[in-house]
């Protein structure tokens, strides 16, 4: 135990400039032995570092050229999602008494007496070679160890089943790296990509061919099958993106040990490196837009502004674009063309029948997550440090969402008056501004919306669109940060152009059941934005609905991660039943009814 403590205590200096490793610390940690080698084994612990990233601390029991036992620490450092490791140090730590006081750590001997590879292969599997300096005092040694415990069982289980053998089929081998397989331009059919790789997208890749003008899917249609624990890397441009056509189908379905990330080629930490390294996810769908696009396109489809060969639109609300779960989506935004930069997820007019939940945006230069009509339903998203909007919904969106997580980025020094946790509209058209069909009406229940002092508004409806809002928290906007003042910004913001718009829209919304307001909290410096001269206060429309209230400011209402309410919070016991089934039901406003479930699938936070 004293050799442990002391080698655990090492680290701390051997990791001061520590590269990023696998974040899937709990696939692997434990003991691991090999009987028929005399017993001999190793312990396996994860140190996590910025960003989800970390490092394997290896501790091996073996025997040194004289027969003496001994340990060694082996530190295996890599990029996120690797699972072979090259020419790693290793090191022997010597020193200290026994007893409870611990030796300064200056008074140990840390000497380095050999590198190894290791290979963490499967659940089941890993390999150790150890070769040792001319100096050390140790034979060379290859070690293929099983675990001494069982892997972790139920939600947790291990999902690292297969060692790597090739590339799969579909996919190429990148030259010079190590198990990093090159998806191809066009996927047709059936492909699946193995944890056991890593993936990169060459640029523009799509899944199954574009859907024509007239809503015709194309023919070479395909499936995208992710399976839990693998990394997909935009390539060495920033346009790289991928997108899911119409009639085509991704199937991404990660564990809360082991999320599915969808990243850039370059690492991201913690709100330190610019985001924009890759363009983002397309999924495009067959449900129901309204009739505002423009173009040659005919009513019902619509070309995506920033890819024009993006079609998406049609007459299925339920159609579905497959599965999105326990998904990270992260750096994000790149320029495609012009000045048109992609969200981190784009779902345009996608139906019903997807499946998205657990799935998070992360440092994106645009929205983290638009929906540009359709019907799709999402629950349990956190949209952390997007530049733009977090969640932003327009062309008749009409999908409800259920337990969304929204703080703004804390690298806005200097707030962007375009920047909110949530935009809403019907239409960009300024032709049938409030009046095109379907109308947008998302319905939002349990949110928490976190401006930190660098949002302009915390949600911002305008432009036609109705919303149901309920059991809603809005908090940090309507401040200032870095001498900024943010005057203009508010909790909440019903917005038109002009005043003179008004009129028009109040006829959209008053409508009962139009919008909605009630279990709402407002906790910011500024609550509303009242137009001065309209025939409309967003103040009076908000008292006068159920169980609403506005505080100073969120003192008491959050522990101190800033999420979870309080035991005696009054965002607690005070929620609206809503009847629709979608949504579950619960006593607590805001995201978190049943505990905190961002734990051990989201980064940042």
């Amino acid at each position: 135990m004293l050799i442990r403590k002391a080698l655990t205590a090492a680290v701390a200096l051997l990791l001061t400039s520590a590269a990023i490793a696998d974040v899937y610390e709990a696939s692997f940690e434990g003991n691991w032995f090999n009987e028929a080698q005399n017993g001999r084994g190793v312990s396996v612990d994860y140190i996590p570092q910025s960003a989800g990233n970390g490092t394997y601390y290896i501790v091996s029991f073996t025997y040194d050229a004289q027969g003496n036992p001994t340990w060694l620490q082996y530190l295996a450092t890599g990029r996120e999602g690797q699972r072979l490791f090259k020419n790693v140090d290793v090191f022997r730590v010597s020193g200290g008494t026994p007893g409870n006081t611990f030796p300064p750590l200056a008074s140990l001997a840390i000497n380095k007496v050999g590198a190894a590879n290791i290979d963490m292969a499967s659940c089941s599997k890993i390999t150790i070679d150890f070769t040792p300096v001319a100096t050390a005092n140790f034979p060379a040694v290859s070690q293929v160890l099983t675990r001494l415990d069982a892997p972790n069982v139920g939600s947790s289980a291990c999902p690292f089943v297969t060692e790597f053998t090739t590339c799969p089929t579909g996919t190429t081998a990148v030259t010079g790296v190590d198990r990093v397989c090159e998806i191809p331009p066009l996927v047709t059919g059936d492909l699946r990509l193995s944890n056991s790789a890593t993936y990169k997208l060459g640029g523009r890749v799509a899944v199954g061919g574009a859907m024509t003008a007239a809503g015709v899917v194309a023919g070479n249609t395909g499936r995208l099958f992710v399976e839990p624990g693998t990394v997909v890397r935009g390539g060495d441009s920033s346009t790289s993106r991928l997108i899911i056509n119409p009639g085509s189908k991704i199937f991404a379905e990660g564990t809360a040990v082991a999320p599915i990330v969808f990243t850039g080629a370059t690492e991201v930490t913690d709100f330190q490196v610019s985001p924009g390294a890759w363009a983002g996810l397309i999924v495009a769908g067959r449900a129901p837009i309204n009739t505002a696009c423009t173009g040659a396109n005919p009513a019902g489809t619509c070309a995506f502004e920033a890819d024009a060969g993006v079609i998406w639109g049609g007459t299925l609300p339920n159609d579905s674009s497959g599965t999105l779960k326990y998904v990270q989506i992260r750096s994000a935004g790149g320029i495609v063309t012009g000045n048109d930069d992609l969200n981190a997820l784009t779902l345009g007019a996608v139906g019903a029948g997807t499946l998205i939940d657990y799935v998070q945006t992360y440092r994106s230069t645009d929205d983290g997550f638009e929906m540009f009509g359709g019907t799709v339903n999402l629950r349990h998203i956190v949209a952390l440090g997007n530049n733009d909007d977090n969640i932003d919904t327009d062309f008749g969106y009409v999908g409800k969402i259920q337990y969304a997580y929204v703080k703004m980025s804390p690298s806005l020094g200097v707030i962007v008056a375009d920047s909110h946790g949530i935009e809403a509209d019907n239409s960009s058209s300024a032709a049938n501004l409030p009046d095109a069909l379907p109308r947008s009406r998302p319905m939002l229940v349990n949110a928490t919306i976190d401006g930190g002092g660098r949002g302009f508004d915390g949600i911002r409806i305008r432009r036609g669109t109705n919303y149901v809002l309920q059991n809603v928290v809005v908090t940090g906007f309507g401040s200032s940060v870095a001498g900024a003042t943010n005057a203009a910004g508010a909790c909440l913001n019903i917005a038109e152009a002009n005043a003179g718009q008004f009129p028009t829209y109040l006829a959209a919304i008053t409508p009962a059941g139009a919008t909605t307001i009630s279990g709402v909290t407002l906790a910011c410096n500024k609550a509303f934005d009242d137009d001065a001269g309209a025939p409309f206060t967003l103040t009076s429309f908000f008292n006068g609905q159920p169980e609403n209230s506005v505080l100073a400011n969120a003192n008491g209402l959050f522990e101190a991660n800033g999420r979870i309410p309080t035991q005696t919070s009054p965002l607690r016991n005070t929620s609206q039943a809503n009847t629709d089934a979608f949504f579950e039901r619960n006593s607590v406003r805001g995201a978190f009814a049943d505990g905190d479930w961002t734990k051990g699938w989201t980064i940042g936070l």
